[in-house]
């Protein structure tokens, strides 16, 4: 779960995925698991679909892997030029990381084999990013991917790093990342923040990490598959302006209420596996949101929406990350 502390530094993360080269089909990564209602899958399904998941994310590595062209008269090596650690580009720092890699030794000097790259990119994938530096042994970099695609990560990374005048190391690497489809749970630490429709906003959420529903459901999806009767959105300020103030609060008629929770039940719970991984979160003052749903036969349920930084949407049980449909149904209430 991501706290409400503020983090100062910034991330990047490419979110590309690969494509079929001519004759070799990639992998089709899954589509994740729909929010809104409890899955029916019994949870030895799902690990089960993790497993397969992660299986389809490595040979999709491997294929990708494979694309790469290899200069004439290379000899393949066992060990990472000490140059060239990683990846060319850099790889995400989460546990859902897979990467297979290869390393050569070319007897080329270091502009004829970043020439001789450049000159023969895999075939099927668009240049996704290229890199230099001359502070130390001279390298380059180049990364290759689909433009857009369902893979949160599927690149192929081709480094090239002098070794002396006459000869140059290659390191190339066939990256992916899997998704994971069950529930993300959210740690119990926090206080939690109980709202109800009848009840309205509380004017601040100061100190409250998420909030406290109702419904052991809530353990598997993120709303009850009961549509809602009416809702209710409360808007809090982060740090900036009135600290954890409320600063909007908006109450939603049935037809709204039915809006924003299927913009909620629609978000998928597949994630990355980043527990123990630091995470820097741009721009996050503590900004949040709830969402609450009342309902004819059972209490409300409220859910909980990080709303900068390191986005995040919460019942208390489980998190998932919001999606642009989300975004643009949460947004304009705000």
């Amino acid at each position: 779960m991501i706290s409400r502390a503020i983090i100062a530094s910034a991330a990047l993360m490419a979110a590309l995925a690969s494509c079929a080269a001519p004759g070799q089909a990639p992998i089709s990564p899954p589509s994740g698991t729909p929010g809104g209602t409890p899955s029916s899958a019994p949870a030895a399904d799902l690990a089960a679909e993790a497993a397969q998941n992660k299986q389809e994310a490595d040979d999709e590595a491997r294929r990708l892997l494979s694309l790469a062209h290899i200069p004439p008269n290379a000899t393949e090596t066992s060990v990472a030029p000490s140059t060239q650690p990683g990846p060319a580009l850099g790889a995400p720092r989460d546990n859902s990381l897979i990467d297979h890699a290869t390393f050569y030794r070319v007897p080329m000097p270091f502009d004829d084999a970043v020439a001789w790259i450049k000159a023969h990119p895999p075939e099927g994938l668009a240049t996704a990013g290229t890199m230099s530096g001359t502070g130390g042994p001279r390298v380059a970099g180049f990364s290759y991917a689909q433009p857009a695609g369902a893979w949160p990560q599927a690149q192929l990374e081709i480094g090239i790093a002098a070794d002396g005048a006459d000869a140059s190391d290659i390191r190339i690497d066939g990256v992916t990342q899997w998704l994971d489809p069950r529930p993300e749970r959210v740690s119990a630490s926090g206080k939690r923040l109980s709202v109800t429709v009848a009840g309205g906003c509380p004017q601040s959420d100061k100190a409250y990490t998420n909030v406290e529903n109702e419904g052991g459901e809530l353990d598997e999806a993120m709303l009850p598959t009961q549509i809602p009767t009416s809702g209710l959105v409360c808007g809090y300020e982060g740090l900036n302006g009135t600290p954890f103030a409320l600063t909007a609060q908006r109450r939603l008629d049935a037809a709204a209420a039915k809006k924003l929770s299927a913009a909620v039940g629609g978000l998928s719970l597949a994630h990355l596996d980043a527990d123990n991984v630091p995470v820097s979160c741009p721009f996050d003052d503590g900004s949040a949101a709830v969402l609450v749903f009342s309902y004819a036969s059972r209490p409300d349920v409220a859910i909980w929406y990080h709303s900068r930084g390191c986005q995040s949407v919460s019942n208390g049980r489980i998190v998932t990350k919001p999606d642009d449909a989300f975004q643009r149904a949460v947004r304009p209430l705000l």
